[in-house]
């Protein structure tokens, strides 16, 4: 079955994360320039605690038995944000390709059974 179909089609929800930035500003301590977390991508600190976020995010979601859908920290990682961080295109671009890997270390870091599995 195919990962949408498998998620719509889900008895129960699947969880995601919510408010993500706010949740590493007020509660880890991070500072997020212009709220963007893919900052923490540069340095292994910083990956912790994106790590650590998601890690308490996935742990619920273990815990009641959903699935989750795992995204990256790239909210502001786009051409309309770029400038204002600095960025150009390339910049953009290595972000991006840096987070999906991040997300996929985080998700293979956990085990999945089959009710919980991968989409």
């Amino acid at each position: 079955m195919a990962g949408l179909e498998r998620l719509l089609g889900a008895d129960a929800p699947f969880l995601a994360d919510g408010g993500k930035e706010t949740d590493l500003i007020f509660n880890d301590g991070c500072e997020l320039p212009l709220f963007s977390s893919f900052v923490l991508l540069d340095d292994e600190r910083g990956r912790s605690k994106l790590r650590q976020c998601f890690d308490r995010y996935l742990d619920v979601a273990e815990a009641s038995g959903r699935g989750f859908v795992l995204d990256t920290a790239t909210w502001r990682a786009n051409s309309g944000w770029a400038v204002r961080h600095g960025l150009d295109f390339a910049d953009i671009s290595r972000i991006n390709v840096e987070a999906v890997r991040f997300a996929r270390e985080v998700r293979s870091s956990r085990y999945w059974s089959d009710d919980f599995g991968r989409l």
